[in-house]
């Protein structure tokens, strides 16, 4: 859940072997449970163990387990400077950018319905306006008189 909270990369793994079950059982008894979920939070948020900084890093459940390794996570050696301002991964990238393309294709779509409900309503505006300017039956009789009959 901290992974998916933080958009972390690090991959999730369906189960534990049985080695890494011993070697996370190691840590928590060291280290303790609320360690064990500062080392998670420290590499969810991490830019570098999360492929932020231009390359992937791939580094396995081993990798974290290890007590060297574990203790470093947890002291924060990877720790971003500034969280908030980590640079994106290539797919954050791309998913930004398709979101954007999607927002301005609906804002394309909303723009021409606007626009051609405007070129409708000036449309009717016009046929009305001729309608109200067309002379009537009645009006064409009193103009031409008897004159209309022979047309």
């Amino acid at each position: 859940q901290t992974l998916d909270k933080h958009q972390s990369t690090i991959h999730r793994l369906p189960f534990l072997t049985r080695q890494q079950q011993t070697q996370l059982r190691a840590r928590q008894a060291k280290w303790g449970e609320a360690a064990v979920r500062q080392v998670v939070i420290n590499a969810a948020t991490s830019s570098y163990l999360n492929g932020r900084r231009g390359r992937r890093v791939n580094k396995s459940i081993d990798w974290y387990l290890q007590p060297q390794h574990f203790a470093s996570v947890l002291q924060g050696k990877y720790r971003d400077e500034e969280p908030e301002h980590h640079p994106r991964t290539l797919e954050e990238q791309r998913r930004e950018q398709a979101e954007q393309r999607a927002a301005q294709l609906e804002q394309r779509r909303l723009d021409a319905r606007r626009i051609e409900e405007e070129e409708h309503r000036r449309r009717e505006q016009e046929y009305d306006r001729r309608r109200a300017e067309a002379a009537t039956p009645d009006e064409i009789k009193r103009i031409l008189g008897d004159k209309w009959l022979l047309g």
